[in-house]
């Protein structure tokens, strides 16, 4: 059975990583969502990107509509966070709680949630697993 995922923050560092593994699998068929319009991606040959308007329910609701795994990597990094925690608030909670939202509507399956190592400590320090 060939199931539909969508990845959020897809041609981003740690999600085009992902999408790299998937992209060969003939049981996924793969959605890059991304805030920027693309053109085809080369190392994407059997998936596709969408672009992705974080202020509008519509737009996502449309992202998520047909797809059984979600896979939420989109978020402001770190350093960004710092200098603007306003921000930071509207596009990793809000918008998160948003898309969430619109995938229960569209009747998405599962969601996959990726959060910041940062969670545990401003300063990584030792071994961080499932117990901290």
């Amino acid at each position: 059975m060939k199931r539909k995922v969508l990845i959020t923050g897809g041609t981003g560092f740690v999600g085009g990583r992902l999408a790299q593994s998937l992209c060969g699998r003939s049981d996924v068929d793969l959605i890059l969502g991304s805030r920027k319009k693309h053109g085809r991606i080369n190392w994407l040959p059997n998936g596709s990107v969408i672009a992705m308007d974080w202020t509008s329910e519509q737009s996502l609701l449309h992202a998520c509509m047909g797809v059984d795994v979600l896979i939420h990597l989109a978020a402001m990094n770190d350093s960004d966070c710092l200098n603007d925690p306003v921000a930071a608030l509207q596009v990793n909670a809000v918008n998160t709680a948003r898309l969430v939202e619109m995938a229960k509507l569209a009747g998405v399956q599962r969601i996959i949630y990726f959060s910041t190592a940062h969670v545990y400590a401003p300063k990584l320090v030792g071994r961080i697993d499932e117990t901290t």
